[in-house]
């Protein structure tokens, strides 16, 4: 680590809905290619993802897995509402809420965990 350098850090957290996740990768990677520390942040499918293109992450424990949240959330609103579409969006904002909270304290927790900086490509110290 180079003294009086102060590094930049990024981190991007996502979970497993697909679609945000190959334009927050390609960001990723060229924020890092531009000298940035990356740290990728995701569920099961997302660390998946990042795995395979040899990027940097931490998956995030079991239980805030989006997926099966997201069906269960939705078939206990489904059963709690009677089948009304309508009726259950509600109960399943608040369930993806709980989600989301959940999830949102994990990865604070895993910024506070130290890293290292390194200085971009080309810089002195």
């Amino acid at each position: 680590m180079l003294q009086g350098f102060m590094g930049r850090v990024v981190m991007v957290a996502t979970a497993g809905a697909g679609g945000d996740l190959p334009p927050l990768i390609a960001a990723g990677l060229e924020l890092r290619e531009r000298g940035h520390d990356l740290r990728f942040v995701g569920d099961r499918s997302v660390a998946a993802s990042f795995r395979s293109l040899e990027v940097e992450g931490q998956e995030l424990p079991p239980e805030v897995d989006l997926g099966p949240r997201m069906v269960g959330a939705i078939r206990e609103a489904m059963a709690a509402k009677g089948g009304d579409l309508t009726a259950a969006g509600p109960v399943l904002q608040e369930r993806m809420t709980e989600w989301a909270s959940g999830a949102a304290r994990l990865v604070a927790d895993l910024l506070l965990e130290p890293i290292t900086i390194t200085a971009p490509k080309g810089a002195k110290g």
